[in-house]
């Protein structure tokens, strides 16, 4: 049986937080440059979103898989839309890139 403790209606105790600027990231890699995973922000065509990124570790792979949160405002609806797009990993250059977009307004 697991144990919760109690930390009644006071304060929650503080929880670590690092602060990535834009543009910055973090990546974990396995042994012998195997996988990895990159967590990071980027300010480009999209504008200030976040992103984690997977690799295989492929020694054919030429681009991360992804997955993307990012934000805007919509000038022909006049509001506000949040959006997801998720993209594997590709593992030949032939400038087929397949991705998936949600958005939501």
């Amino acid at each position: 049986m697991r144990f919760f403790p109690s930390y009644g209606y006071g304060t929650p105790p503080r929880r670590a937080q690092q602060r990535l600027g834009t543009g910055s990231m973090t990546e974990w890699k396995g042994a012998n440059d195997s996988a990895s995973v990159r967590i990071g922000s980027n300010n480009s065509g999209l504008g200030n979103y976040g992103y984690v990124g997977f690799g295989t570790g492929h020694s054919e792979q030429d681009y991360l898989g992804y997955i993307i949160g990012t934000s805007g405002t919509s000038s022909s609806l006049s509001s506000d839309w949040g959006g997801m797009l998720m993209r594997p990993p590709v593992m030949t250059n032939d400038a087929y890139r397949p991705f998936m977009s949600m958005v939501e307004y």
